[in-house]
């Protein structure tokens, strides 16, 4: 995991090839085909492992505002590397997508699966859109906000239907 940041503070994320990975790692590409499916993949999971080894840390695993200030505090504490995990230029396999489906899997495992409906999922997926895309402007343009007002702002962006559900 530590080759790709390492990396990445030479070159952008979409110039560096799984071959970069494995030489940079000592890994053989078969090995790292085992583990990721591609490197954005790998850039996930390390997001995804840094974000759930802190969350293991709080009393309430899904307490609303903890769970928020852990997450802006993942990308605030390297954001060089997650500045260009979401400006990388590569799609489909954007971090920015994988961020988002994540964030909606984990807002409904929060609620409750049993209380979704297609119409909550699709609130839900609105609001996680507009969260992640200011998420992913603070990470970009330097944070000139505090980790406050960006929850706050989730708060204020969440629609009353998932409030009622989320946030009770």
């Amino acid at each position: 995991m530590n080759a790709i940041q390492d990396l990445t503070t030479k070159k952008s994320l979409d110039k560096i090839t799984v071959d970069d990975l494995c030489n940079a790692a000592g890994y053989s590409r078969q090995t790292f085909y085992r583990h990721y499916t591609d490197k954005y993949d790998l850039v996930f999971s390390i997001y995804q492992q840094t974000l759930e080894n802190r969350m293991e840390e709080l009393d309430d695993y899904w307490d609303f505002d903890a769970h928020c200030k852990t997450m802006l505090a993942c990308f605030s504490e390297n954001r060089a590397f997650y500045k260009k995990a979401f400006t990388d230029s590569s799609f489909p396999s954007s971090f920015h997508d994988r961020f988002i489906e994540y964030s909606v899997r984990y807002t409904i495992e929060a609620i409750g699966k049993h209380k979704v409906n297609k119409d909550i999922q699709i609130l839900i997926r609105c609001w996680v859109s507009n969260t992640i895309s200011l998420v992913e402007q603070w990470t970009v343009k330097g944070m000139e906000k505090d980790e406050q007002w960006l929850v706050d702002m989730f708060r204020r962006l969440m629609p009353e239907e998932v409030k009622a559900l989320y946030l009770n």
